[in-house]
């Protein structure tokens, strides 16, 4: 991917609100995909003309979509203010960098975090996972079906559902983070998770309950994750 620095303001705003649409208009399918298969109980045969996501006249079909389009939509322009809030991080050096670096390797092989369930020891990613992205799962696991399964997946694909995907986690050594790898965006993955993936939100809790990480934990980890990008 290349950098559009020579791109003038406005035009790099309009791809940026390209993008978005992109986004809004992939949500929305993916959502009328588990609407189909959820409410309208879509099977094998076609469905009845009335349950049709059709959204050129007035049936059942289209008052799904019409729902679904609102809440993503809605979704969306809410977003900015639902920012999550990090707390104030706080730059260290020398040792004491050095033991907030092992406090975080132990949260990253600890029972709580468990990044390296996924990421591997080392966080290289290596590690073995047979799991799919959660776009896989709207249609497949949920009902039963294996998305390993080409002969069951053929009608879905055929309705337009995107191709079973295995997840691959990211190789940490690397440095190139979903969203940037400063610390408060860092931060912000580990809290809240990654949507579309198996990643879990990580709880932050006011005192160490073995449930959830504490801020001070939580940086730690940042820290630990960012030396091993930097290969410490």
């Amino acid at each position: 991917m290349p950098s559009f620095a020579l791109q003038s303001l406005d035009d790099l705003e309009s791809l940026v609100d390209y993008v978005i649409y992109l986004s809004v208009r992939g949500e929305v399918e993916r959502r009328m995909l588990t609407a189909a298969i959820d409410e309208l109980d879509y099977g094998a045969e076609p469905p009845e003309d009335g349950l049709r996501l059709n959204h050129a006249v007035e049936t059942e079909g289209s008052q799904v979509v019409d729902e679904i389009l609102s809440d993503v939509a809605k979704s969306w322009s809410e977003a900015p203010e639902r920012v999550v809030s990090v707390p104030t991080w706080t730059p260290l050096a020398g040792q004491a960098l050095k033991e907030s670096v092992q406090r975080g390797k132990d949260s990253f092989h600890g029972p709580i975090a468990n990044c390296v369930g996924c990421h591997g020891p080392a966080g290289n990613g290596n590690a073995v996972t047979l799991d799919f992205d959660d776009w896989t799962k709207e249609f497949s696991t949920r009902i039963g079906l294996t998305p390993s399964d080409r002969q069951a997946m053929r009608p879905f694909r055929k309705a337009g559902a995107l191709t079973p995907r295995v997840v691959k986690p990211r190789n940490l050594q690397e440095g190139v983070f979903r969203g940037g790898g400063d610390p408060q965006t860092l931060y912000r993955r580990i809290s809240q998770g990654i949507a579309g993936t198996p990643m879990p939100a990580v709880e932050v809790v006011a005192q160490a309950d073995g449930k959830g990480l504490t801020e001070d934990q939580m940086w730690d980890l940042v820290r630990y994750i960012q030396s091993l990008a930097n290969g410490l």
